[in-house]
């Protein structure tokens, strides 16, 4: 679980994913998972892409989407 109160730094290296999974039963926060993403380099690169998924098979129906 990840609370608005923590803050920490990722180094991604170039090409590289970085996942972070929510369970559905987490109601902390309310409805959805909420991520703000602020990114820095010492070079000039490229905006980097952020995607959210979402996947869920309860109930024997198959829901998903991409931001």
């Amino acid at each position: 679980m990840f609370q608005s109160t923590h803050t920490f730094t990722i180094e991604i290296k170039k090409l590289a994913t970085v996942r972070f999974i929510i369970k559905s039963s987490d109601k902390t926060g309310g409805s959805g998972a909420k991520f703000i993403v602020r990114w820095v380099s010492k070079e000039l690169v490229k905006t980097p892409l952020i995607e959210a998924i979402m996947i869920s098979t309860q109930s024997g129906q198959g829901v998903s989407f991409v931001s």
